[in-house]
């Protein structure tokens, strides 16, 4: 929306435009149906007001300084402040972002900033991505990846429930921590605490029985053949700019805890055999999992918990299951 929306049929003035003049004119009305719904200080310097289409849905956002001046109707195309300019007041929220909730594990709010809405949240992240290309921070070393690792993790399918992929860092069996829609995409985020680092599967959410986007931060690795795969960062950076609540969500989710089902330090690397080198990435629905549990009829993709079937240990044999055998107990079909 640009400041042809300023126009001479007549709208029910509201409070929201106080104030606000362009070329040093009053704006008192907007095309018929645009109506303001949002006026927030995004930073000292600059405000922002919120505008949606009530027969679209179609949202736009004006760019206005301290005296209510429009500036733009984009973050790239303002005048008086550059996007440079209007992105750095916002760094020291963004950069924890970035570090933490978004490549590694959340440790720090948005501080100063407010829950954004989306569509304005979208924008700031994809202006603030292009120019911070990494998640990885001046300590933290790149993590590498094996091409068995990745295609194991890419043939995770998304289904009803709680969902069980293998880590493309090390092989481990992990639960999403959380899951969210944005722009039709569904997204699920895992966690490695082995490495430290985050990963995220996304799905476009019509077509959740194809392969899934992989984005792996602190790998700097992107994998995707979805449409605008390059936005998939940015994107998945503003729903934790307008959902601060996703920092105590994440701490709270599930884990798959070995030892709550006796598998004691069945979590370790060295108890998962190494991924078969021939395996492709659309061989099988089920890769992943059939790689967990030495299954190779299972075409299970997502999984709850249940409690494991229990077994009885005789004097003559007193070892405990193998991992792969005792995890197929942890999970039934959905």
């Amino acid at each position: 929306m640009t400041s042809s929306a300023v126009a001479a049929i007549p709208a029910a003035q509201s409070p929201l435009l106080e104030g606000i003049t362009q070329d040093g004119c009053p704006i008192r009305n907007l095309y018929d149906r645009w109506e303001p719904e949002q006026r927030l200080q995004l930073s000292p310097e600059v405000q922002c007001l919120l505008l949606r289409d009530s027969d679209s849905g179609r949202e736009a956002v004006w760019y206005l300084d301290t005296a209510g001046c429009y500036l733009g109707s984009h973050i790239e195309v303002t005048h008086k402040f550059s996007a440079d300019a209007i992105l750095a007041p916002l760094e020291r929220d963004l950069i924890p972002l970035t570090l933490s909730s978004l490549a590694t594990m959340p440790t720090e709010g948005p501080g100063n900033l407010p829950a954004l809405p989306q569509f304005l949240a979208i924008q700031l992240a994809i202006a603030w991505m292009v120019r911070h290309p990494s998640a990885i921070s001046p300590t933290q070393d790149k993590q590498h990846l094996t091409d068995d690792r990745i295609h194991l993790t890419l043939a995770t399918r998304s289904g009803e429930g709680p969902l069980l992929t293998t880590s493309p860092y090390s092989s481990r069996p992990l639960l999403e921590q959380i899951v969210f829609s944005i722009e039709g995409q569904r997204v699920y985020r895992f966690y490695d605490e082995t490495v430290n680092s985050a990963f995220y599967l996304a799905w476009d959410e019509t077509q959740l029985d194809q392969t899934p986007a992989l984005y792996c931060p602190t790998a700097e690795l992107l994998i995707s053949d979805q449409p605008n795969p390059t936005l998939l960062p940015a994107r998945i950076l503003a729903w934790y700019m307008s959902h601060p609540e996703h920092i105590e969500d994440i701490h709270n989710a599930s884990v798959l805890s070995a030892q709550e089902y006796g598998l004691g330090s069945a979590s370790r690397v060295s108890e998962i055999p190494e991924a078969p080198g021939h395996l492709t990435e659309n061989t099988s629905k089920s890769e992943a999992w059939q790689y967990l549990t030495n299954m190779p009829d299972s075409d299970v993709g997502a999984f709850s918990p249940t409690q494991p079937e229990t077994r009885s240990t005789s004097a003559t044999n007193p070892h405990r299951p193998g991992l792969l055998s005792r995890l197929k107990g942890m999970f039934r079909r959905r």
